[in-house]
């Protein structure tokens, strides 16, 4: 959850995280796959695995015969001094690999279930959206026709709350009277009690302002992608830098510079009084899309996501590894 661009001017489910695998959502008809050559035609991973496609990871060369070109598999792999660590087959240095070679999270006392909430609000007028209904849904479940849970919010009072199967991973669908759809893509399983920061949505005519002021009209038949990176502290990344797989040619990249979107800036911007550090795209095809975070232009692949992005639809991505 964000209370990043929606919050400061106004982003499916796979984060890739260092080593393992990436997993790549599909399919929107329901399962994204039977077989390994469903994802591998399709280009969404190379492995079948429990109908969600995934990519393994690229064994590194190994062994003192092998010529190193900075590629691993593990931290013995990496020869030189200055870059003693792996981070998704790249060797790099100590410092990168603490902010982002995240280990699993420490659990106790695990229960069937886990209280997840967070606030939804209207980006103008910062209060709860009339009419606001949200749905939790399953990773695989990528059209939401089988929720896990349903809220609606009778109170008026924007607090969504979840009693969740431990473990939950997937995404939230947010819907009001008064806002454009919206979802949320959880890249970190729930594993206990959480209260998440702020769900910031927006109105028709808010985003088409907004996307006037990056300078480019928003496309209805298209989509918004929020995406921010997040360190294994929890904490949002500057000098982040994003692509996406799809629509390259006909989307645009921004990123928050001073709360205000911009194209011209390549790399996201830390905001220490907000927290945040948002970057974005613009008129983005609704279908599967990669999205790529590295450090810079041209450093390592820190993660990747793969999301289901819809036609006038906000999707919001907190990149977790």
């Amino acid at each position: 959850m964000r209370q990043g661009f929606l919050g400061l001017v106004f982003v499916a489910l796979g984060l890739s995280v260092s080593g393992g695998c990436s997993v790549l959502i599909g399919d929107v008809a329901g399962a994204q796959c039977n077989e390994d050559v469903e994802c591998t035609d399709r280009k969404l991973g190379d492995k079948c695995v429990h109908n969600v496609c995934v990519t393994s990871s690229t064994p590194a060369c190994t062994g003192d015969s092998c010529a190193y070109d900075g590629t691993c598999k593990l931290d013995a792999d990496c020869k030189n001094a200055s870059e003693p660590r792996c981070m998704r087959g790249t060797c790099v240095e100590s410092s990168v690999a603490e902010r982002f070679v995240c280990g699993e999270p420490q659990v106790s006392g695990l229960s069937e279930n886990v209280h997840y909430s967070f606030q939804v609000v209207e980006f103008v007028t910062r209060k709860p959206p009339a009419g606001l209904v949200v749905l939790a849904c399953r990773g695989n479940d990528v059209t939401c026709n089988d929720p896990s849970a349903r809220f609606e919010d009778k109170n008026g009072t924007g607090l969504v709350e979840f009693d969740l199967p431990f473990g939950f991973l997937g995404f939230f669908e947010v819907k009001s009277n008064v806002t454009l759809p919206a979802l949320s893509y959880l890249t970190k399983a729930i594993t206990s009690d959480f209260r998440d920061r702020d769900l910031q949505v927006a109105s028709a005519a808010t985003v088409g302002s907004l996307a006037t002021i990056a300078g480019v009209p928003f496309d209805e038949s298209k989509g918004i992608v929020m995406i921010e990176a997040f360190d294994c502290n929890r904490t949002p990344q500057g000098g982040v830098h994003f692509t996406e797989s799809k629509s390259a040619d006909s989307s645009t990249p921004f990123y928050l510079l001073n709360h205000v979107p911009s194209a011209e800036v390549k790399v996201s911007v830390f905001d220490e009084v907000n927290n945040v550090a948002d970057g974005g795209f613009l008129n983005v095809l609704p279908s599967f899309v990669t999205f790529t975070a590295r450090l810079g232009e041209t450093g390592p692949v820190i993660g990747e996501f793969n999301a289901a992005v819809r036609a006038n639809t906000v999707t919001y991505i907190d990149m977790h590894f």
